[in-house]
C-alpha cells in the first residue's frame, strides 16, 4: 500500500492545473493575452523546471495525492517532469490563478483562494511523476476518482531539461497530431 504523504484538493474550472515554484515562476504575458500566448508560458516555464502546468482533459473538481512511490491502480497516462524548489515549497494552481497571472503584474501565485495548497519539500532538483488516475472521458461528476492525480517527488543531483512541445497533455487532450 502507498502512504499518502498529502491530499489537496483544487477546483479546475478550464482543465489545467499546476505545481509552481513562486519564487521562479514568471507568468506574466500581457493584460490582453491570447491563448497561445499563454499556454506557450506554461510550456516554457515548464520546461525552465519553475512549475509543472498540465491539462487534466476535462474541466472538474480535481485530488490530488502526493505520495512517495506510485500506487498499484492502473493510470491512464503519467509523465515524467523535472521542477525546482528554492523556497522549500511548492504551490497547487488552477488555470484562474494562472490565468490572473499572466493578465496582471501584481497578481502572484498562490491566489487568496488557493493560498493553502502548498506542497513542503527541502530545496533542490525534483523528477516529478504526474499520474491521472482516471480517463477524462469517463469523470463522473456524482462519484469522482480519489485520486484524480498522484504525485511523487523524487529528489534528483542536478536539474535535467524539460522538452515539452506543448503543455503537457494539451495536444492529446485537444486531438492535435
Amino acid at each position: 500500500m502507498t502512504d499518502i504523504k498529502q491530499e489537496l484538493e483544487i477546483s479546475d474550472d478550464s482543465g489545467f492545473i499546476g505545481i509552481i515554484n513562486d519564487n521562479l515562476y514568471q507568468g506574466f504575458v500581457d493584460e490582453d493575452w491570447e491563448l497561445d500566448e499563454v499556454l506557450g508560458r506554461f510550456k516554457n516555464q515548464t520546461n525552465f523546471g519553475n512549475c509543472a502546468i498540465w491539462s487534466t482533459g476535462e474541466p472538474n473538481f480535481m485530488s490530488i495525492h502526493i505520495v512517495d512511490k506510485p500506487s498499484q491502480t492502473k493510470s491512464y497516462r503519467e509523465t515524467i517532469t523535472f521542477i525546482k524548489v528554492t523556497n522549500e515549497n511548492l504551490w497547487l494552481a488552477n488555470y484562474t490563478d494562472l490565468t490572473m497571472v499572466a493578465q496582471f503584474e501584481s497578481e502572484k501565485i498562490p491566489s487568496n483562494e488557493n493560498s493553502d495548497l502548498i506542497i513542503e519539500l527541502k530545496n533542490g532538483f525534483y523528477k516529478l511523476l504526474i499520474r491521472q488516475m482516471f480517463n477524462p472521458s469517463d469523470y463522473n461528476w456524482e462519484s469522482p476518482p480519489n485520486p484524480c492525480f498522484e504525485l511523487i517527488f523524487q529528489t534528483v543531483e542536478k536539474f535535467e531539461n524539460n522538452n515539452f512541445e506543448n503543455v503537457i497533455w494539451w495536444d492529446v487532450d485537444n486531438h492535435k497530431e
